[in-house]
């Protein structure tokens, strides 16, 4: 199993984050279709108000990152990423374990989401023990 070291985003890692989480939106066929600048400019919002990041590496290598918000009673995992050429191999199990017991408090409810069509990331979630809750619907109006 891979090990890990983990830290604290900080200003610098900016382009870390932004590179990951263009792939991250790639990978999710997701319909946000930003530019470079623009998710990084969304990812210093995010990151000077309520959420906090943590970028996850492998001798020295950055391969995966996690961008959280701490709530009074849960923490809400925005987005999570494995590096493409570091999947399958424990990585994001792993990390998710760092953040369960080093990162976040004991006893805390995670939520996240998960796109419907996302099979691969359900399969990932389950498999790490999460488990379905609520489906969100939604219809977009001509």
């Amino acid at each position: 199993m891979p090990k890990l070291s983990h830290r604290i985003t900080g200003p610098e890692d900016m382009s870390i984050l932004t590179n990951m989480n263009l792939q991250l939106l790639e990978d999710e066929q997701h319909r946000d279709r930003k530019s470079l600048p623009q998710l990084e400019e969304r990812m210093r919002g995010w990151l000077s108000g309520e959420y906090r990041g943590v970028i996850f590496s492998q001798v020295d290598e950055p391969v995966a990152y996690a961008l959280y918000r701490p709530d009074r009673d849960s923490i809400y995992l925005r987005q999570f990423f494995v590096a493409r050429h570091c999947r399958r191999q424990g990585i994001g199990k792993e990390a998710m374990e760092i953040l369960a017991t080093q990162v976040w408090p004991p006893d805390i409810r995670i939520t996240i989401e998960v796109l419907s069509h996302n099979q691969i990331a359900q399969a990932f979630w389950k498999a790490v023990g999460f488990r379905d809750y609520a489906i969100t619907m939604e219809k977009q109006l001509p």
